[in-house]
């Protein structure tokens, strides 16, 4: 689902409203391995992915660990950077080529004082946002590694084709030779 579609079924849009977002969005198409945000940078833009896929990822002591991926039909961006405006702790790669819907942060705070459905679209983007933050950390405190890996099998089915396999360890917060073990066994 395209983005205008994917905002209209958060709530629809007037007229209007549509055509300020239209103004604003800019599409935008990166190579792979392209960064869009590099960790100590505040992050400018919400990005919604309309083909391809990005990874945000933290560099812990040299080891970069991966916290999220985010492909078609959804919304990425350093949410705590973009919304604090202070600098991200995470960078944001893409692993694909990628088509992007970019809209910049102080556009996004002129919309929201212009129509009120961009408050409401705002508000159902962070509560969606929060509602999968809650679930992974549930899952990285609570689950073992095969219910971790089963959710993400559920979630997200085409990742594992997409994504290496080492990306996809970090983010469990196992090893690849216990993710390894987990896939071996299906």
């Amino acid at each position: 689902m395209g983005f205008f579609e994917t905002i209209a079924l958060i709530c629809p849009l007037s007229i209007e409203a549509k055509k300020s977002l239209s103004e604003i969005a800019k599409v935008i198409r990166v190579s792979k391995n392209h960064l869009l945000l590099e960790e100590g940078k505040i992050c400018e833009y919400l990005y919604f992915v309309e083909k391809g896929c990005l990874r945000g990822f933290m560099n812990l002591d040299g080891s970069l660990v991966t916290y999220w991926f985010a492909i078609e039909g959804t919304f990425a961006t350093s949410f705590g950077s973009f919304i604090s405006r202070q600098i991200s702790k995470e960078s944001i790669l893409t692993i694909e080529d990628c088509e992007l819907i970019a809209i910049h942060y102080n556009d996004l705070s002129v919309l929201y004082s212009q129509y009120h459905e961009f408050e409401t679209v705002g508000r159902i983007i962070s509560q969606q946002y929060y509602l999968q933050l809650e679930e992974r950390t549930y899952g990285l405190q609570f689950l073992s590694a095969k219910e971790r890996y089963d959710q993400l099998v559920i979630a997200f089915p085409s990742l594992l084709q997409r994504v290496p396999l080492g990306h996809i360890a970090s983010y469990l917060g196992i090893s690849q030779e216990t993710l390894s073990r987990i896939r071996a066994k299906f």
